[in-house]
């Protein structure tokens, strides 16, 4: 489980693995909103397919491009096993990103949940 937590604007990821919890810190919360914001746009482009080839084509580019770079900031340095189910409870900006569209979750189980406990009740 990776329950992502902001603290003064600071972003901060708590990966409980195991029965153990580690914190890793991930920067401002402020770094990540823009990219959300333009992942967001570029998939609603292209969830519409409004425009012409040239700017779908454009949108396809900016989303895979920033898929990569929020992966970067929210994931790479997590230490998560390549092969395990990975559950995500999101905090504020974070709640609306497409978790499983991110390179290190597309090809493996994702649950986002709102809160860890609730979903260890379920």
């Amino acid at each position: 489980m990776v329950e992502y937590t902001s603290v003064d604007g600071s972003l901060q990821a708590i990966v409980l693995r195991a029965g153990e919890a580690r914190l890793y810190p991930l920067g401002p919360v402020a770094d990540v909103e823009p990219d959300i914001r333009k992942l967001l746009a570029a998939l609603g482009r292209l969830a519409y397919g409004t425009g012409s080839r040239a700017s779908l084509e454009a949108s396809h580019r900016a989303f895979m491009v920033l898929a990569a770079a929020l992966d970067g900031r929210l994931l790479s340095g997590l230490d998560l096993s390549p092969e395990a189910e990975v559950v995500v409870v999101p905090t504020g900006p974070l709640q609306g990103l497409p978790w499983a569209a991110l390179p290190s979750l597309a090809d493996r189980p994702v649950t986002v949940a709102p809160s860890g406990s609730l979903w260890a009740r379920g």
